[in-house]
Formats: structure tokens, C-alpha cells, sequence
């Protein structure tokens, strides 16, 4: 008995009862007997923007389904971030003029009226995806980090000039996910060193800062939430210090 996780399987389609019995008859029973599992976004329980929702299980799906019927814009928007990251995606139509000319050339399934016509070619369709899965293409990372515009690299030195009578200053940090393709995000969180006997790092914005001991003369601060870039994005922050 395997304890593998089953694919999953992420559909888009429009939330119109129109189009229930596509996803509760054919779609749904097609991928569990193919070996997978399938979900809509509006099945989830979740918080948060829903598009950031329907980004992240687009990431995290084995397989993406769409259904292209009646041309509904966001189905084609999210399809189109499908592909720029690369994900294996099954389109299905009623009709096959809903499908653009320049998807024409990816799989997909003309199903005119009839579920079971649906349900059997898609099972077929997942089932072989499942069997001959895509070997995910890794990037090199490419961080680009700023601290008050000058972007850190080995030995940088970074000087900060301070007005007579100032009580402290600020570092105003940001990061840069800079790949050169689509591939998907990095993760990670920003931490700052610095000498235990400094105590001017104050409570940033709405955030609270980690503080942990490295060793007896270094602290080590992580600043903010955990950050998840996608290519081209950028995060910045503003620390502030006190003298």
C-alpha cells in the first residue's frame, strides 16, 4: 500500500452552475479513477486574496485542468500563468472555436454536450500525464539585495552618514528576485547581524523583529514575515536604528 500523496489535480473553469455537472460528473471522477485528485479554488477554505489562492495551488498542482467554454477571461488569465511557469495543462471545450489559435497546439478536449465523452477521455488524459510526468527545470537563484541603494556583494561597505544631534537612522532594504526566466518563486526571510551589545533595532512597522543569540558577541535579528518572490518581483523594508 503506498503512502504516497495522490497528483493533484487544480481545475479552473468559471463558478457558474452551468458548468457543475462538467466538474462534479466527468472532471472530478475522471481524475480519482486516473490516480489523481481534483480541486477547485472555491472548495478551499482559505484567507487572503484569491488570486494570490489560485497562483499558489497553480504552483503547487501536479496537473492543471481549464475550461476554455464561453471564454471566460479569468480562466484564460490563469492559464496563461500555467504555462509561463511551465505546468502541464489540459484545456477542455465545448466547443473547439473557444480555443484561441495559439493554444490550439496544447491538449485539450472537445467535449460538445456529452459528460461521459468528458469523464473518458480525460481519465485517459490525466492517467498518462500522471505515467509520464514533466522533470521540473531548475533555475540558478539570483538575488539582487539592496541596503540604501547600493546593492551588497562581497566585502560591500556600506556608510551612513548621521546629522549632529540625530537620534538614529534608518537602512532601507530590498530584495530583488532577479532570474532571468519564469521558473517560480524563492522564499526566504531577511536577518541582520550585529554586535550584542547594540540594542537600537526597534519594533519595524507592524512587524516584530526575531531576536536570537549566534554566539556571546553576535545577535542575529530576522526582520519581518517570510517573503516569497516571484521573478521580477521585489520586496523592501525599512529598518530603523537607533545611535
Amino acid at each position: 500500500m503506498s503512502t504516497q500523496p495522490k497528483p493533484f489535480a487544480f481545475v479552473l473553469m468559471p463558478f457558474s452552475p452551468a458548468f457543475e455537472d462538467a466538474y462534479r460528473l466527468s472532471i472530478k471522477p475522471a481524475c480519482e479513477a486516473a490516480g489523481a485528485y481534483a480541486e477547485r479554488v472555491d472548495e478551499q477554505i482559505f484567507s487572503g486574496s484569491i488570486l494570490e489562492r489560485i497562483y499558489n495551488q497553480i504552483w503547487k498542482a501536479d496537473l492543471v485542468i481549464a475550461d476554455l467554454s464561453e471564454r471566460n477571461p479569468n480562466v484564460f488569465y490563469e492559464v496563461g500563468y500555467a504555462h509561463a511557469i511551465g505546468k502541464t495543462t489540459v484545456l477542455l471545450t465545448r466547443k473547439a472555436e473557444d480555443i484561441p489559435f495559439d493554444l490550439k497546439h496544447f491538449p485539450h478536449i472537445v467535449y460538445a454536450d456529452s459528460l461521459t465523452t468528458l469523464r473518458e477521455r480525460l481519465e485517459g488524459t490525466v492517467r498518462w500525464h500522471i505515467q509520464n510526468p514533466l522533470i521540473a527545470e531548475e533555475a540558478i537563484a539570483d538575488v539582487h539585495i539592496r541596503v540604501n541603494g547600493i546593492r551588497l556583494g562581497l566585502a560591500t561597505v556600506i556608510e551612513v552618514l548621521v546629522n549632529s544631534g540625530a537620534t538614529g537612522f534608518d537602512l532601507d532594504i530590498e530584495v530583488e528576485n532577479h532570474v532571468g526566466r519564469v521558473v517560480g518563486p524563492i522564499e526566504g526571510r531577511l536577518g541582520l547581524t550585529y554586535p550584542a551589545d547594540f540594542d537600537g533595532i526597534e519594533q519595524i512597522d507592524n512587524y516584530l523583529t526575531t531576536k536570537v543569540f549566534l554566539d556571546p558577541e553576535t545577535r542575529l535579528c530576522l526582520i519581518g514575515q517570510r517573503v516569497s518572490l516571484l521573478p521580477g518581483e521585489w520586496w523592501s523594508h525599512t529598518v530603523p536604528l537607533a545611535r
